[in-house]
């Protein structure tokens, strides 16, 4: 029993964490992220279509945590890969989410970290998504 509150503890520890590589600090831990950073909205999910609450930061202020960068480039636990331009990285509409409805977002529903695309704050449904973020690359 212990073994398994054991896995189940490193597990969720482990999902809260997204590594960082040329970047100014190794990992982000997302429990820790100042709270005057947070933005908070509500969307439809597109799969289930139920309203969520979000709560993330901006890229901008991802930035300012991690480090100064020209690009950043999100890997995803399916080896998926994706860079924003500094352009990108200082629109308001591109967010990094880390909590769904108040709680860390687990990995069976593609958290611990989400990139979500708002093409307009008034639209019903988030346009584009990157999820299941593990690892963060600064590039100068």
């Amino acid at each position: 029993m212990r073994f398994l509150i054991l896995i189940v503890l490193s597990i969720f520890l482990w999902a809260n964490q997204i590594y960082l590589e040329n970047c100014k600090i190794k990992q982000l831990n997302l429990s820790k992220i100042p709270k005057k950073y947070f933005v908070e909205f509500y969307k439809k999910a597109p799969l289930d279509k139920k309203t969520h609450k979000y709560i993330g930061i901006t890229l901008k202020n991802l930035e300012k945590l991690i480090g100064n960068a020209n690009k950043l480039i999100f890997l995803a636990y399916d080896d998926y890969k994706t860079t924003f331009n500094k352009k990108e990285i200082n629109s308001p509409y591109i967010l990094f989410v880390f909590y769904e409805d108040d709680k860390p977002i687990p990995l069976y529903k593609r958290g611990p970290a989400k990139i979500i695309y708002l093409i307009q704050k008034n639209e019903d449904y988030f346009f584009k998504s990157i999820f299941l973020i593990k690892k963060v690359i600064c590039e100068k």
